[in-house]
């Protein structure tokens, strides 16, 4: 179920509930990928600039056909000490917390506070916890 369309869908109206995601809004997806996720919720959102997905593997930033999607080859916490103040309006770290210590995402949760405007918001997705095989981690 984890790697359907339908999963997919449904995470993605879950995301942009949660976000409260609109047009003028400037998004960043940590640890986004190939950027496929935010594309879809700017497609979703109507966004009228494109989001940036922020990775650390320039592979997966190749992997992404998308050209209306910004992307960054960074680590999150390199990301996230660069932005200026007020840079963004909603950031999504959809599946990644797990791959930080607790000393990283202290510091990036710090970071993201300086960086969002003062209606800001962050959407921490995780998966469930159950018996679900990630061959990720084969």
């Amino acid at each position: 179920y984890f790697y359907s369309d339908a999963y997919e869908m449904w995470q993605r109206d879950e995301v942009l509930q949660r976000l409260e995601l609109r047009p003028h809004h400037r998004v960043a997806d940590v640890g986004g990928g190939t950027g496929r996720f935010v594309g879809l919720l700017k497609d979703a959102a109507g966004l009228s600039t494109k989001p940036i997905c922020v990775d650390p593997s320039a592979a997966m930033l190749e992997a992404c056909e998308r050209k209306d999607v910004a992307f960054v080859q960074s680590d999150a916490r390199a990301y996230v000490d660069g932005l200026p103040p007020k840079a963004l309006d909603r950031v999504l770290l959809k599946e990644v917390v797990h791959h930080f210590g607790d000393d990283e995402l202290a510091s990036i949760c710090a970071g993201l506070h300086k960086a969002l405007d003062g209606n800001g918001r962050v959407v921490v997705c995780t998966r469930p916890r159950d018996d679900v095989e990630y061959p990720f981690f084969e």
